[in-house]
């Protein structure tokens, strides 16, 4: 059965390729070495440029009948949601232009169409808010609660973001029915709260912000998970400065805050949260 690595060797060795050469300006060679033998998948970003230096169509890792469709669609999800979490949108969608629909299973159709929705009003600021309900009443339907969520998220993030603000709340409540920390994962569920969050600043419900952004940072310490600290922090010193009316001094936890966003290259969250402690008045 042909796994990805067996694609790129067999069509860098028609091409008369070394894998020093194959490697080069993408990878190293030791890399190369890894994929071909298929003891590592290559990350999505790096997999587009192999594909384009080999020329080879990205359809052959996606939907080649000769791939077995569990390994398949678990190496597919992982691709796009590396893609979707960097919000590289514009690989994201050339990716999704390589999928055949029609060939994929009930979930995973839900999953390509949703991202889809997501690439359409990232990059060509669509209104989705008809097809993200049409999938969503068909995800309700097959009981794929992780979906729903997605599906909701994205409602709210859409609402949120052109100030459907009573709508926003509304997809955010229904989320919460769903959510749980023993049921869904809880890198998931973080990322739910950074939104939620997003929105609760916007509204300027600063007590509400508090509460919420200090029983995340808690949850973050718990799992053992830091992916979301930097917006927990600079949240909950948002709030505080809100509402106390009073400067924020650098600590130990705006510290680290800043020391995870650099680390992660967060450069938007380092500047709020410099900003944040820099700024000598804040508006309630």
């Amino acid at each position: 059965m042909y796994k990805i690595g067996d694609y790129i060797k067999e069509k860098r060795i028609s091409k008369g390729m070394t894998q020093a050469e194959l490697a080069k300006g993408l990878t190293t060679q030791a890399q190369i070495s890894k994929i071909e033998s298929n003891e590592t998948i290559p990350l999505s970003t790096l997999l587009i440029s192999l594909a384009q230096r080999l020329e080879m169509s990205l359809d052959i890792f996606l939907n080649n009948s000769t791939i077995d469709s569990v390994e398949r669609y678990k190496i597919n999800f992982d691709v796009f949601t590396e893609l979707l979490d960097s919000k590289n949108y514009t690989q994201l969608d050339l990716l999704l232009n390589t999928v055949n629909v029609e060939e994929v299973d009930g979930k995973s159709y839900r999953y390509i169409c949703w991202l889809k929705e997501v690439a359409d009003y990232q990059i060509r600021n669509k209104d989705i808010r008809k097809n993200i309900n049409i999938l969503l009443e068909d995800s309700i339907k097959n009981n794929d609660i992780e979906m729903n969520i997605n599906l909701l998220n994205t409602l709210a993030i859409y609402n949120r973001e052109n100030n459907l603000y009573e709508d926003s709340l509304l997809n955010f409540t229904e989320i919460m029915e769903y959510i749980s920390y023993d049921l869904i994962d809880t890198n998931f569920v973080l990322k739910i709260q950074v939104n939620h969050q997003n929105l609760l600043r916007d509204l300027k419900k600063y007590q509400e912000l508090y509460e919420s952004s200090v029983d995340s940072i808690n949850q973050s310490f718990v799992n053992d998970t830091m992916n979301y600290l930097p917006e927990f922090i600079y949240n909950k010193y948002y709030s505080l400065k809100c509402l106390s009316g009073n400067e924020i001094q650098y600590n130990e936890e705006l510290t680290f805050a800043i020391y995870l966003a650099k680390r992660t290259k967060k450069f938007k969250m380092i500047h709020l949260l410099n900003n944040l402690i820099r700024s000598n008045t804040e508006k309630r």
